[in-house]
């Protein structure tokens, strides 16, 4: 079999062209305008680029998987920009020792990514996927703000000296309150907004969870940059740390 006989790959590229196995496009099968190395071949095929992303997003792009997207950003937010600071809060603010800290700063890690086993049973056995989503945001959105509230100096008694420190009890239930509220995220998000999509939608679903998985990485990204901003940076209640904002940004995304 001659070079110029080579079996073609399946398929066709984004422009139209027959491209072969040694990955050469076949110029012979372009138009004249589109030719390799004609000036007007790389506004054309980016032009038919451009055509894919548009139709991805057309008017049958499902409208719900916005909120799925947004909502994922700010849970990964959250959950990232609180452990980003929390063994700070727990040895600056409630003045724990360092290793009651660390104990405490796994034991809440292991909890979120142990609470998704029973999130996973109640929403495919009881609930369902957008009930489950929708009531346990609300736990996790109560648990920020608990966090938050209870780290302003005297929401909790005591901190007038290190051997009266603030009660712990708020960030203990602010805490677990997240830990509860991820449980009922993480097993559900990724599958539900893809339920969002019918047959036909193949190139629709692609690019939800391109999407999906960049605001994950994205909104740990950013929270793990501007949660220590927050809290360093900014003085409020009289103390050099602001743990207040630093939480309570979270809780607002939420």
């Amino acid at each position: 079999m001659q070079d110029d006989e080579a079996p073609l790959l399946a398929g066709e590229d984004l422009a139209g062209e027959k491209v072969f196995d040694n990955g050469k496009v076949d110029s012979a099968s372009l138009p004249p305008s589109g030719r390799i190395g004609d000036a007007g071949a790389h506004e054309r095929l980016s032009g038919k680029c451009w055509g894919r992303v548009k139709k991805a997003f057309r008017s049958d792009y499902p409208s719900s998987v916005k909120y799925i997207v947004g909502n994922e950003f700010c849970e990964r937010y959250s959950f990232y920009g609180a452990k980003a600071v929390l063994t700070l809060y727990f040895i600056n603010y409630l003045r724990f020792d360092e290793d009651r800290a660390t104990s405490l700063y796994h034991l809440f890690t292991m909890l979120c990514y142990f609470t998704p086993l029973f999130g996973g049973i109640v929403s495919d056995s009881y609930w369902g996927k957008f009930k489950t989503i929708f009531l346990l945001s609300i736990v996790y959105c109560l648990g920020n703000v608990t966090l938050s509230v209870t780290s302003i100096p005297g929401t909790t008694g005591g901190g007038n000296s290190r051997e009266d420190p603030p009660h712990w009890w708020g960030a203990m239930l602010g805490l677990f309150l997240i830990a509860v509220g991820t449980g009922g995220i993480k097993p559900g998000v990724s599958s539900f907004g893809g339920d969002q999509f019918g047959p036909g939608q193949a190139a629709q679903l692609a690019t939800f969870f391109s999407a999906f998985y960049f605001a994950i990485n994205a909104g740990s990204f950013l929270s793990t940059i501007i949660t220590p901003k927050l809290r360093g940076d900014v003085t409020c209640f009289g103390d050099s740390e602001c743990f207040p904002l630093a939480f309570g940004v979270p809780a607002v995304l939420m």
